[in-house]
C-alpha cells in the first residue's frame, strides 16, 4: 500500500467481490506500513466492516483491478504517518 492510494466508497457487491478475491485477508505489502514486517503481506483477517477499499489508480474507479482491500489498522498506519 502507497500513500497515493485513496479510499473509495464502493457498494456491496463490489465490496463482496473485494473480499472474495483478497480471501478475505489484508491485501497490505507496504514497506511505508509499520502495521506489519515490510514486504510482507498484512496477516489481519477482514471482517464486518472493520476494512477499507482504497484505489490503486485515479481513473479507475471501482472496478476490481483498481481497488486493495486493507484492514484498519494498515489504512490508520499510513493514513496518519
Amino acid at each position: 500500500m502507497t500513500q497515493k492510494q485513496k479510499r473509495i466508497d464502493v457498494g456491496e457487491k463490489r465490496r463482496e467481490e473485494l473480499l472474495a478475491r483478497s480471501g478475505r485477508r489484508c491485501e497490505c505489502h507496504g514497506h511505508d506500513c509499520p502495521h506489519h514486517r515490510p514486504m510482507l503481506r498484512c496477516t489481519r483477517g477482514l471482517r464486518g466492516q472493520g476494512w477499507h477499499a482504497l484505489q490503486r489508480a485515479d481513473g479507475g474507479g471501482d472496478a476490481l483491478w483498481n481497488l486493495t482491500a486493507v484492514c484498519d489498522g494498515c489504512w490508520r498506519a499510513v493514513r496518519d504517518a
